[in-house]
């Protein structure tokens, strides 16, 4: 859980950046959080099936890595953007 946080705290400061050209870092994570926080759930569930524990933490993966490279590819185009 302190993991989010951190991910949240530091999108929050990219939006503070002068160089996040008004764009909600926030936004990209927002849509994504809930699907995240329900598999960490069913991957902590105490009655969970160890096949259900092995589903959630691959869809956790899956969101995390989805959300890594929607960032990386906002930040890549903000960057030609400034360097042009």
């Amino acid at each position: 859980m302190d993991l989010i946080f951190e991910v949240q705290d530091r999108l929050t400061d990219a939006d503070e950046s002068r160089f996040s050209a008004d764009f909600n870092w926030l936004d990209l994570y927002d849509p994504m959080e809930d699907d995240v926080m329900q598999n960490m759930n069913g991957l902590l569930a105490q009655d969970a099936e160890s096949s259900a524990r092995a589903e959630c933490a691959t869809a956790c993966r899956t969101s995390f890595r989805r959300f890594k490279k929607t960032v990386v590819n906002k930040i890549e185009t903000q960057v030609a953007a400034l360097s042009a």
